[in-house]
């Protein structure tokens, strides 16, 4: 396998067809060496979140995903993510803070307040970006 995608179909079969959890393991292991860039960390997370269950590994990938993240897309992705998958705020709000930072039009400030509002709930925060969105367009 030659990315992240292909390793992780090929960590997904060897659980579904050999039923092979520690050969699994090794080749998200091996996946892991490979990531290189936010959507590598990311979707990798992902998979070891969902197909393995495995919480604390999941949640220090996202964080290396963190440190990739290039724009305020990646960030408002992770924030949702931190708070739906890891139920993690304070990781969810440092993602939002770091996303708000990066925003750099009408689009990401929109995107932002919509994801602050639905995901945590914050209106006001979320007002203040769409009313910085305004700005952006004026």
């Amino acid at each position: 396998p030659e990315n992240i995608r292909e390793l992780c179909d090929l960590a997904e079969s060897v659980s579904e067809i050999l039923e092979d959890k520690e050969w699994q393991f090794n080749v998200y292991k091996k996946a892991e060496e490979k990531a290189e860039e936010f959507s590598d960390y990311y979707e990798l997370a992902d998979n070891v979140f969902a197909k393995l269950g495995n919480e604390e590994w999941a949640s220090e990938l996202y964080h290396k995903a963190e440190g990739k993240a290039e724009d305020c897309c990646d960030l408002i992705t992770l924030a949702e993510c931190f708070i739906e998958k890891l139920g993690d705020g304070e990781r969810a709000d440092r993602a939002y803070k770091k996303a708000e930072a990066t925003a750099e039009d009408s689009i990401d400030f929109s995107c932002l307040g919509e994801s602050l509002r639905e995901t945590l709930g914050d209106n006001e925060w979320a007002q203040r970006l769409f009313n910085k969105a305004k700005e952006c367009k004026n």
